[in-house]
């Protein structure tokens, strides 16, 4: 018994090791959370505004067109619960936080990124920002969160070719939707409105209404207790795309900022949905703003921040 548990372990342990090194490649290699992470700790004692939300602020607003005190902390896929969580990281950390401005979606309320199919970008949370979050090993470990193929392509495309997976700017925004197509425009209208319409009678949808509205307001609370103004952003979208959202989700959302700002006079909400300001050469596809369309929108939100 003892020769075997000595051959299992001599077999074992060069794949442990390999494993470990592994992880350890993987996370060397530059990500948003880890960049963002220390632009964070570098800036934080005067960033006095952090934006919020999914990946509609993350792509949409650039506070490079805002101040050099305002940081983009949304992320792609994140949902009210997340940002909550971030909101609590992250409040006693800055110690000049002012203002939060979180985006908010037609689908804001009706889905968990620990729940869905891009809960793999909970590793992010947990690795980079030490936040517990989702399930373990597989929304704490690089190893875990893709397939062995997948994790040797992004060593070899860093440590062979040198390209990291920041795709963000120093402000945190991201900056990789840059251009306008037409064909893609068009053709995004269909696919992310299926994509963003829920069955509003499933009990997994009610479940998430309940736990997404409660984020919301426990967001607002946890601001009003640190004297810090909450603003809720519906950002731009092509009528293309707000046309094939359910109308009862479009409401429900109003509904709900309606029912906060009751409790909180505070809560400003700014509904740029459907700003005929933007044209569909600001839009990368139907539901984000392209690089120009984030310049755009950023001057306008730094003109109301400024007021």
């Amino acid at each position: 018994m003892k020769k075997f548990l000595k051959h299992v372990f001599l077999f074992l342990a060069p794949v442990a090791v390999l494993l470990v090194a592994c992880e350890w490649a993987l996370r060397c290699i530059p990500n948003d959370a880890s960049f963002r992470e220390a632009q964070l700790e570098k800036h934080k004692q005067t960033i006095t505004t952090l934006i919020l939300g999914d990946s509609h602020p993350y792509f949409g607003i650039n506070p490079e067109y805002i101040n050099q005190q305002t940081f983009n902390l949304a992320a792609v896929s994140e949902t009210p619960d997340l940002t909550l969580k971030v909101v609590k990281h992250e409040i006693n950390r800055l110690p000049n936080l002012k203002t939060l401005v979180v985006g908010l979606s037609y689908f804001s309320l009706y889905e968990s990124l620990t729940e869905g199919s891009e809960a793999w970008r909970l590793r992010h949370y947990n690795i980079y920002r030490s936040m517990q979050v989702g399930e373990f090993p597989q929304n704490h470990l690089e190893i875990a969160s893709f397939s062995m193929l997948q994790n040797i392509d992004r060593l070899l495309s860093y440590y062979a070719h040198d390209k990291s997976e920041v795709t963000c700017n120093a402000f945190g925004a991201g900056v990789t939707y840059r251009d306008f197509n037409a064909k893609r425009l068009r053709e995004s209208a269909v696919i992310a409105a299926k994509r963003h319409t829920f069955d509003l009678q499933s009990a997994d949808v009610q479940l998430q209404r309940t736990i997404q509205r409660k984020a919301l307001q426990n967001i607002v609370s946890l601001a009003a207790k640190h004297n810090i103004k909450v603003v809720f952003v519906l950002l731009p979208a092509m009528d293309t795309y707000r046309e094939l959202i359910p109308f009862e989700q479009k409401q429900e959302m109003l509904q709900v900022v309606q029912q906060l700002q009751k409790i909180n006079k505070q809560l400003q909400f700014l509904d740029f949905s459907a700003d005929p300001r933007f044209v569909p050469h600001d839009f990368y596809d139907a539901d984000h703003l392209n690089a120009a369309g984030a310049q755009k929108m950023s001057s306008i939100l730094a003109a109301w921040l400024a007021n």
